[in-house]
């Protein structure tokens, strides 16, 4: 997205702040955003913020506590708040990868229904928009769409160690914000 807003805009001054890794927003908030006085937010809650394992309920009360006290700290800051939901893990590829030695996340033990888990946090995490009047954008139902199309070549995935996107998913999503952004009247000029 920032590639993609530099180079259509490069005569305006764009400012992106990115932080957020395995949870710890929180614990840096003031230091990553607050500071920034930032117009716009894209908040993406991805698999760092899960086990990869079985549903637990503790688990999961954490999951909403902090994705909530994340969403009040960021009312505070007064920012246009668009909340991306989760992005796909790519099971079927899990699985093949898996039975490589030198996989890097082999060691993982993915739980074989890990989809179904995201499918019920994403639940949740569709109604959060609803319940708080913010936006949201839908990467989830975007990437398995796409992946659903071009799985009839077995081999096809934009997600090859399974968890992180690839340039192509990458790009996939930046154009589900650009469209995102068009739709809703956004100015890209005004992002700064």
């Amino acid at each position: 997205m920032e590639n993609f807003l530099y180079t259509r805009f490069h005569d305006e001054k764009l400012r992106f702040a990115n932080t957020g890794i395995k949870g710890d927003l929180l614990d840096r908030f003031d230091e990553d955003l607050a500071k920034w006085q930032l117009q716009y937010v894209s908040l993406l809650l991805g698999m760092n913020d899960r086990r990869y394992q079985e549903f637990e309920w503790e688990n999961f009360a954490v999951y909403q506590r902090d994705v909530n006290t994340v969403l009040d700290r960021l009312n505070e800051i007064e920012a246009r708040l668009i909340i991306l939901l989760l992005t796909l893990f790519d099971q079927w590829h899990y699985t093949i990868r898996n039975k490589d030695p030198d996989f890097c996340f082999e060691r993982l033990s993915v739980y074989q229904d890990y989809n179904t888990k995201l499918a019920f946090y994403e639940g949740w995490l569709w109604n959060v928009p609803w319940t708080r009047y913010l936006e949201y954008l839908d990467l989830l139902r975007s990437m398995n769409d796409f992946t659903t199309s071009f799985r009839q070549n077995r081999s096809f995935t934009m997600i090859p160690d399974s968890i992180n996107p690839n340039p192509d998913g990458m790009a996939l999503m930046a154009v589900e914000m650009a469209r995102y952004f068009a739709e809703s009247g956004v100015e890209a000029s005004r992002m700064n």
